[in-house]
């Protein structure tokens, strides 16, 4: 999962998608306000943000899935992961790992 990354550099893509084994999913919704806006603001638009569009470039590796018919606000993500993960069919297996990662990661910022 990415965050505030930039969506247009394909070398970028490229990089990124060849250091995974799996590829990466560019989950995305046009109904981010957030990325829509703010990420725009923050970045006086220099770039659009992944999560908001797909990955123009049809680079290898890179599965773009548009859930703006799911996802109806950037906070959305959360309560909706498991709808997410079933529509890529990435199974409850990954669910539960994403969890476990997830809370880690909140224990460490306490």
């Amino acid at each position: 999962m990415g965050g505030a990354v930039g969506n247009d550099s394909e070398v970028d893509w490229t990089t990124a998608a060849s250091a995974t084994s799996e590829g990466i999913y560019n989950c995305y919704s046009e109904q981010d306000g957030v990325l829509k806006w703010l990420y725009r603001m923050a970045n006086a638009g220099l770039s659009t943000p992944a999560g908001l569009v797909p990955v123009p470039h049809g680079v290898e590796g890179v599965v773009n899935s548009d859930f703006s018919n799911l996802i109806g606000g950037h906070n959305e993500w959360k309560a909706n992961l498991g709808a997410v993960l079933d529509r890529l069919d990435l199974g409850r297996d990954t669910l539960l790992e994403a969890s476990t990662v997830s809370a880690a990661m909140e224990a460490e910022e306490k």
